[in-house]
């Protein structure tokens, strides 16, 4: 399957729905192991805002930050934003979905399949999947 920027902006409009239908008293009650929906909501926040960085040192001929451990960087994106409130948690969703996909949309055709390290398989084409895939 082809990964866009039209394809990620309808997987991010899909979810906003979903969460606009759901209680505020339900965002807060754990549902996921140990973390509730806006906890949820609260880590792919962290990653949009994280790959718009890349994205941004990428254009600008600097070298994307290599993350090795997801499980600290989860913690650390909901953890930040434990004392917000569920209407911050959804603007935030909101503007960082956005700015992702801006971000995406600036980059050049032709690097969208350049390693973004030397010697490695992963291209702007496979964040592009991986941030779709995380968000739907």
């Amino acid at each position: 399957m082809k990964y866009t920027t039209k394809r990620l902006r309808k997987v991010c409009d899909k979810l906003l729905s979903v969460l606009n239908s759901i209680s505020e008293e339900k965002v807060y009650a754990p549902t996921f192991d140990k973390w509730s929906i806006k906890d949820s909501v609260a880590h792919i926040n962290g990653w949009n805002i994280q790959r718009v960085v890349d994205l941004e040192n990428i254009l600008s001929g600097e070298e994307m930050k290599k993350i090795d451990d997801f499980d600290a960087f989860n913690e650390v994106s909901v953890s930040e934003r434990k004392e917000y409130d569920w209407s911050y948690i959804l603007k935030e969703y909101v503007d960082s979905c956005e700015k992702m996909i801006e971000s995406f949309e600036k980059v050049p055709g032709e690097m969208f399949n350049d390693p973004i390290w030397t010697g490695s398989s992963l291209t702007i084409q496979k964040l592009l999947e991986i941030d779709t895939n995380h968000i739907e």
